[in-house]
């Protein structure tokens, strides 16, 4: 880990200016104690999200691609800036609460043998969002 980061968050932005500024908020007002990074990969989406996140988030880093990457090529970009001990991959429109992301680093801390891990994701209705499902070998 460099400079004592807990945790990269990769945000891959295209055309969705408004998500990415309520997910970056919503990062900032629910993560504490722990110590984190958030690093967007704007897909060349020529709209004003980058502004946005310049003008409100001074300390959140933005990669500016001239052409659309799409989530891996831009996921690839942040992981070889990425400073923090874990690697968060996130969409837009995803907001946090709870401190999850904390929940996340402590429950890593405490199981080494873990190399990923996903959270419950809830729809605005509160009803779960299934996202993944159990796999039967590795």
């Amino acid at each position: 880990m460099k400079n004592n980061i807990d945790v990269t968050i990769s945000l891959v932005h295209y055309k969705t200016p408004d998500l990415l500024v309520d997910c970056i908020k919503s990062i900032y007002n629910n993560t504490k104690g722990v110590t984190f990074e958030i690093i967007v990969a704007d897909n060349n989406s020529e709209d004003n999200g980058t502004s946005l996140v310049k003008k409100n988030f001074k300390d959140v880093k933005v990669i500016e691609n001239k052409k659309n990457l799409y989530a891996t090529g831009a996921n690839n970009q942040v992981f070889e800036k990425a400073q923090g001990k874990y690697f968060l991959v996130l969409n837009p429109d995803m907001v946090f609460f709870d401190d999850a992301i904390a929940k996340m680093v402590r429950f890593l801390e405490k199981n080494p043998k873990i190399a990923a891990v996903s959270c419950f994701q809830y729809r605005k209705n509160n009803e779960t969002e299934f996202t993944c499902s159990k796999f039967s070998t590795p």
